[in-house]
């Protein structure tokens, strides 16, 4: 008897005899169940030397790498956002709509090529799709320091300088809709706390930035801090390269992502302590039919026509749809109200006390709520997908609540009396409900996924839906912020204390 077989009450197992579907064998000397053979190498409480045999994330250093993963892929938007009062200041006089047009921007490009990811997710490779986001984010953080300096020295007018800042946005969002979706699809065929890693990299993200951006608002003047928050910026990305390098040499991201694309049964469950001729010669008999099937099946491929391999993708994406819809619309309708609400409405409210310091503290103050919500998504509370996604519609209440915080004019609003206090409120709330409605839906998708080969397409349409939702909040802010405030004229001359000086320094 070879090591691939297993005795248990006198009768004997070998991995001939077991199908993919018997999992447990109960032993009735013993209370715990034990696997069958079969999958030894996938969980094997009772075999030691077998499970010592599978990668892992050691010192939880992979986890680390895809949390700053996280950060990466949102670092360049979220410096644009973090930056409002630097364009405001700069672009407002000429482009009224500067803190709506910039997420605008972004979000839809993000989503255009997140959709074009989500048809080329089996044509081009994880790989060239997050390395692309990496090279444009370098590109873009790089050019908008130098926009600045070609501004300082009368080479680049104001104007171009605002239609050249919306190319370096287009840019970004042209490596986050690659870069995004493609994580997320990477982090669904490995355990669900990577994504859980990635989710909170997005958060921290936010707050990083933030604190990058008050850090040399207040150490540096205007123009050389506007700089140095973009150099910072494109130090992050270039860290996050290294990381991204770490993940795709794992030992561990490899196992799961063979496993994930249906590797050979050989190589997923091989054990070090395999051994005898008989059992050497099954495992090549194995291998040698599953190199015919291979064979066989990929001539047979070759024979499709184009209408079949179309209808065959369409069918399979329709039926990861069927089985996540509840969490699609969780995530959509999450940062749907969001982006209407930040930073569009936040960066109208006005508190003449702090001045051009409120849209940079409100919007640090979501960005910690979000990241803390975030952590907060990583207790175990029981939630079905239907009640996960009715409790998301209630956030709907924060529309009128921040409608009342400028209109109808950001000079005297609704909540006049006290409105730091309402707005910080606000911010808060919102920040707190995004961060943890925002994570459970990326969370669970790949438990309510049935095979693991469709774990990497749910996460691909669940960025995807995610990406809609944001355009869709981004477009919604667009046109419908300008009429909840009917005094432009006080946003326009309380904007900036010192604007009229700020950009005469660029002329």
């Amino acid at each position: 008897m070879t090591d691939l077989d297993q005795e248990e009450d006198g009768k004997v197992f070998s991995e001939s005899d077991c199908d993919s579907d018997a999992v447990l064998i109960p032993d009735h000397h013993d209370s715990s169940p034990r696997l069958c053979p079969c999958l030894r190498g996938q969980y094997t409480p009772h075999t030691n030397h077998a499970s010592s045999d599978l990668p892992s994330d050691r010192c939880n250093l992979l986890y680390l790498c895809f949390f700053l993963a996280g950060a990466g892929f949102l670092f360049p938007f979220n410096s644009f956002v973090a930056a409002i009062d630097y364009f405001y200041c700069l672009y407002k006089a000429q482009f009224s709509a500067i803190s709506e047009i910039i997420p605008m921007t972004y979000l839809v490009t993000t989503l255009l090529m997140s959709t074009l990811n989500l048809l080329l997710v089996e044509k081009l490779s994880i790989c060239f799709r997050i390395m692309f986001g990496y090279v444009v984010f370098s590109i873009a953080l790089f050019f908008v320091p130098m926009l600045d300096i070609g501004i300082h020295n009368g080479t680049v007018s104001i104007e171009a300088s605002f239609y050249l800042t919306l190319g370096a946005v287009l840019v970004v969002g042209l490596g986050s809709g690659f870069q995004q979706s493609s994580y997320y699809g990477l982090s669904s065929m490995l355990p669900p706390r990577y994504s859980q890693a990635l989710l909170a990299g997005e958060s921290v993200a936010g707050f990083i930035v933030a604190i990058n951006r008050i850090f040399t608002k207040l150490v540096f003047s205007e123009r050389v801090g506007a700089i140095v928050f973009f150099v910072v910026s494109l130090l992050f990305v270039i860290m996050c390269i290294g990381c991204y390098v770490f993940i795709v040499r794992s030992p561990f991201v490899k196992y799961h992502m063979r496993r994930c694309r249906g590797a050979d049964d050989q190589e997923m469950r091989e054990s070090p302590s395999s051994g005898g001729s008989k059992g050497d010669a099954e495992e090549e008999e194995l291998v040698e039919r599953q190199d015919n099937n291979h064979i066989i099946q990929s001539s047979e491929s070759q024979q499709l026509s184009l209408k079949q391999k179309i209808v065959g993708a369409v069918r399979v994406r329709l039926l990861v749809v069927s089985q996540i819809w509840r969490l699609m619309v969780t995530i959509f309708t999450t940062y749907l109200i969001t982006l209407f609400i930040f930073p569009g409405l936040i960066s109208e409210i006005r508190y003449d006390v702090i001045g051009d310091w409120t849209p940079v503290i409100l919007i640090a103050l979501f960005n910690c709520a979000d990241f803390a919500a975030k952590w907060a998504a990583l207790i175990k509370i029981r939630w079905t997908s239907t009640k996960l996604m009715l409790t998301g519609f209630l956030r709907v209440l924060l529309i009128p609540f921040a409608i009342m915080c400028v209109s109808p004019s950001p000079c005297d609003p609704v909540l006049s009396v006290g409105i730091m206090g309402w707005a910080v409120v606000l911010t808060v709330v919102l920040g707190l409900s995004n961060g943890y409605f925002g994570s459970l839906p990326m969370i669970n998708v790949s438990m309510e996924v049935k095979k693991e080969e469709h774990r990497e397409m749910a996460g691909a349409i669940m960025i995807w839906t995610l990406l809609f939702g944001l355009s869709s909040g981004a477009v919604l802010a667009y046109a419908v912020t300008p009429l909840t405030t009917l005094d432009q004229s006080c946003t326009l001359n309380n904007t900036c204390a010192t604007q009229l000086n700020f950009t005469a320094t660029f002329r």
